[in-house]
């Protein structure tokens, strides 16, 4: 804001004030949206995050299973030989 002094009295340029303020309301408008933005982000990386880890559970859960299964598969495979060797 550009002031000046006549006779002990400052006066502003009003022009340059209205400037000042609508220079000011943009930059809050501006910070405003990035603040926004900045939450709309965390939220998703939160949520991604989640999805995540809730990917790498079912992983593990599935590879227990697998590992379920071919023991159980092997115990069959060997019970079916001793099965074979008590018939002969």
């Amino acid at each position: 804001m550009k002031c000046y002094y006549i006779n002990n009295d400052t006066r502003c340029n009003t022009r340059d004030t209205h400037n000042d303020t609508q220079s000011n309301t943009r930059q809050y408008a501006e910070n405003s949206s990035k603040d926004k933005l900045i939450e709309i982000l965390e939220r998703e990386l939160k949520h991604s995050k989640d999805k995540l880890e809730k990917a790498k559970q079912e992983k593990e859960n599935l590879y227990k299973l697998l590992s379920q299964q071919q023991q159980l598969s092997l115990s069959d495979k060997n019970k079916i030989k001793v099965l074979e060797l008590e018939q002969e």
